[in-house]
Order: C-alpha cells, then structure tokens, then sequence
C-alpha cells in the first residue's frame, strides 16, 4: 500500500481551504491539513522574496498522485506552484486503511 503525502504552499488559508475541500469532495484524497501561516523566503526571478503563506497537506495514493497534483495545479494562484509529494514509508496501519478506503 503505496500513500504520498502532497506538500503545496498557497498564498492564503482560504485559497488552502478552496483547494482541500475539492479534493476532499472528489476523493482524491482523504483528508487534507492546513498550515495555516509561515513565512517563506524564496528567490523568484532573480530576486530574493519573503512573504505569508499557509501549508497544504493531501494525503492520498500512489494511484491518484498525478490527478491530484494537477487538480491542485490548475486550482493554484501562483504561476510556478510549489507541489511535492513525500512517501509514506510506515504508519498506523488502520489510518493508512482509512486513507486508502477514502480515496477509492
């Protein structure tokens, strides 16, 4: 049982909210956390940048990783979206169960 944790920034917890509850709604995932502030630094073209933003995390399949990276893609705000997946190597194993019961 193969489960990925999808990492995105977003630049409010509202567009954080928008976007977890249509992946939630259309199963793609089964349940997604909210950061909702942190502070980046990052370089964007050229230039060093420091802004607010708030942590998405969609836990999912290995089967609907694609589907749900576009999904947050064209859903996103940001020009180049910051979206990575982390596998799950262990866990609980009933909430694995549940993650994988949720998004079929």
């Amino acid at each position: 049982m193969m489960i990925t944790i999808i990492f995105s920034t977003v630049g409010s917890v509202e567009e954080a909210k928008r976007i977890g509850r249509y992946l939630v709604k259309h199963k793609l995932v089964a349940c997604v956390n909210i950061i909702p502030m942190i502070h980046s630094i990052y370089r964007w073209n050229g230039k060093m940048e420091e802004g607010q933003e708030s942590i998405l995390l969609a836990k999912t399949t290995e089967a609907l990783i694609e589907k749900t990276i576009k999904t947050i893609k064209d859903n996103h705000s940001y020009e180049v979206p910051d979206i990575i997946t982390l596998s799950v190597t262990s866990g609980l194993e009933s909430y694995l169960k549940y993650i994988m019961k949720e998004t079929q």
